[in-house]
C-alpha cells in the first residue's frame, strides 16, 4: 500500500483471512479485525467507495458481534469518512453513532478524536459553527499528546480547510503542509491526498498560484497511481478554478467539459465541476451558459440535501451574483450577493464577503446610487483590511477607483487603481514558472483595463 499498490495489498489481505479463520480465538478475532480494517482502508485509498463502504460496515458490524466496542467505534468513523463521498446523510449518521458509543466509554483520547472528525462533517455538510470548528482543533492537541500520528495527520488535514473557512490561509498552507509531512510518516495516501487539496485551496485564496498548481499536478500524480478517480477529478477541477481566475476562461471549460462527461449522479465533487464550469463560462461573457451551470447546482439544492461541501455555497452564489449583474438583473444580484455575505459573515470569509459586499457596490453605481455604492465598498474594504485576500481586493480596488472618479476625486481614485495594478502585479509573478499562463492572464482586458488607468491612460 506504501507504493501504490492497492489491488495488489488487497489480494493478500483477502488471503491472509482465508488464513485467520483457522486460527483459535481470541487471535481470530484480533486479526480479522485488523486485516477487514486494511481491506476498508485499501479500497478507500484507491476510490473503490462501494467496497470501502462494504469494508468498513463489515468491519463494524463484526466488532460489534465479538463486544470490541473501540474497535467499532473505529470502524464507524472509516464508514463516516467513505460515505462522504456519496451520502453525507448517511456519512453523519455514522460518525453520530461512533459519537454515541464513544461517549459510554471512559476514553478521553476516543471521544475527543470522534468529537473532531464530527465536527468538521457537521461544518462541511450544514454549515460554520464555531463549536464544531473547537473540536477538530482540540482533537489536535490530543493526538498530538498521545503521539497518535495517524490520527493526527486526519485532523490536520481537516482543521486547515477549516482555517480557510476563516479566511486564515496563511495558516492554513502551513497546516496542510504539516499534515502531508504526517500522512507521509504513517503511509497515509488518502489523507495526504486531502492535505494538498486543501493546501491547494488555501494557495488560491492567496494568490499563490504557481505553487497551487504545483501541488495539483503532485496530487494528481499520487491519486493515479493509486487509482483513486475521485480525487484525481477534483484536483482537476481545482486546476480549472485556477484556470478561472487566471483569465484562462476556455481552457478551465474545456477541463471541466472533459471531467463531467463520466460522472455518476451524486458523486462529491460533482457540484465543484458545475460551479467552475459556471465560473469559466461567465468570465467568458457566455451568461446563458453560465447560468445553466449554476443553475444545474441550484436546482438540485432547493428543498434537499446536496452533496456539497457547505463553503462551495459562496463561489456559486458569487458566480450567481455575478452573472445577474452582468445581465443587469439588479435584483436578482442583489439576492444573492446578500446571501452570500450572510454565508461569508458566519464563518468570517473574508474574501467572498468582501466580494459580495463589491457586487452591491457594483449594482448600485450602475443605478446610480453613489450613497450606496459608498457604503459597501466601506464594508468590502473593512473586510480585507489587514488580511490577505488578493482574490478579492485587486476587484474591490477597482469598483472602489470608479467610484471615486464618478464622485470627481481623482487623487483618490489613482489611489486605488494603483492598490489594485499591485496586486494584479503580485498574481501575476506567482505565474512566472508558467508562461503561457502568466501570457494569458496579463492579456486580459480586465487586467489590461486597470493597468492602463494605474498608469493614468483612460484609453
Amino acid at each position: 500500500m506504501r507504493r501504490h499498490a492497492n489491488r495488489e495489498a488487497i489480494g493478500y489481505l483477502a488471503r491472509a483471512r482465508d488464513i485467520a479463520t483457522r486460527l483459535p480465538e481470541p487471535a481470530r478475532v484480533t486479526a480479522q479485525l485488523a486485516l477487514l480494517e486494511q481491506i476498508g482502508l485499501a479500497r478507500r485509498t484507491m476510490g473503490d467507495v462501494p467496497a470501502a463502504v462494504e469494508a468498513f460496515t463489515a468491519l463494524a458490524s463484526y466488532a460489534r458481534e465479538h463486544g470490541q466496542a473501540a474497535e467499532e467505534i473505529r470502524a464507524l468513523m472509516h464508514l463516516a469518512s467513505a460515505l462522504s463521498w456519496i451520502d453525507r446523510d448517511r456519512s453523519l449518521a455514522a460518525g453520530e453513532h461512533a459519537l454515541e458509543l464513544a461517549n459510554r466509554l471512559h476514553d478521553d483520547t476516543l471521544q475527543a478524536h470522534v468529537r473532531g472528525y464530527c465536527g468538521v462533517q457537521r461544518v462541511l455538510s450544514r454549515g460554520w459553527r464555531d463549536e464544531d470548528a473547537e473540536a477538530c482543533h482540540r482533537a489536535i492537541d490530543v493526538a498530538r499528546r498521545a503521539g497518535d500520528l495517524a490520527r493526527l495527520s486526519q485532523h490536520v488535514g481537516h482543521y486547515a480547510h477549516l482555517q480557510s473557512h476563516r479566511s486564515e490561509y496563511r495558516a492554513a498552507a502551513r497546516t496542510a503542509e504539516d499534515g502531508l509531512r504526517l500522512a507521509l510518516d504513517v503511509g497515509d495516501a488518502y489523507h495526504h491526498m486531502t492535505c494538498q487539496f486543501h493546501r491547494a485551496w488555501a494557495l488560491l485564496h492567496l494568490g499563490e498560484w504557481g505553487a497551487m498548481r504545483r501541488i495539483l499536478s503532485d496530487g494528481l500524480v499520487m491519486a493515479e497511481q493509486n487509482g483513486h478517480h475521485l480525487w484525481a477529478r477534483a484536483f482537476r477541477f481545482q486546476t480549472a478554478w485556477l484556470f478561472v481566475h487566471a483569465c484562462d476562461f476556455d481552457r478551465a471549460r474545456d477541463l471541466c467539459q472533459q471531467e463531467m462527461k463520466p460522472v455518476r449522479e451524486g458523486q462529491l465533487g460533482e457540484r465543484l465541476g458545475s460551479i467552475v464550469l459556471g465560473c469559466a463560462q461567465l468570465g467568458a461573457k457566455r451568461y446563458g451558459a453560465a447560468q445553466r451551470a449554476f443553475e444545474d447546482v441550484t436546482e438540485r439544492t432547493d428543498g434537499r440535501p446536496v452533496l456539497m461541501d457547505w463553503i462551495l455555497q459562496m463561489p456559486l452564489r458569487l458566480g450567481l451574483a455575478e452573472n445577474w449583474l452582468a445581465r443587469r438583473a439588479f435584483g436578482r444580484a442583489r439576492e444573492q450577493a446578500a446571501e452570500l455575505c450572510r454565508l461569508a459573515g458566519m464563518a468570517g470569509e473574508r474574501t467572498y464577503l468582501a466580494l459580495g459586499r463589491r457586487v452591491l457596490a457594483e449594482a448600485a453605481l450602475a443605478e446610480r446610487d453613489g450613497a450606496t455604492a459608498d457604503r459597501e465598498l466601506s464594508h468590502a474594504l473593512d473586510a480585507i483590511a489587514e488580511h490577505e485576500a488578493p482574490l478579492a481586493e485587486w476587484k474591490v480596488c477597482a469598483t472602489a477607483a470608479r467610484s471615486e472618479e464618478a464622485h470627481k476625486r481623482p487623487p483618490r481614485a489613482q489611489a486605488y487603481w494603483a492598490r489594485s495594478v499591485a496586486v494584479l502585479d503580485r498574481l501575476a509573478a506567482s505565474l512566472a514558472d508558467d508562461a503561457e499562463l502568466h501570457r494569458t492572464f496579463l492579456a486580459h482586458p480586465s487586467v489590461q483595463a486597470v493597468r492602463r488607468r494605474a498608469a493614468g491612460r483612460t484609453a
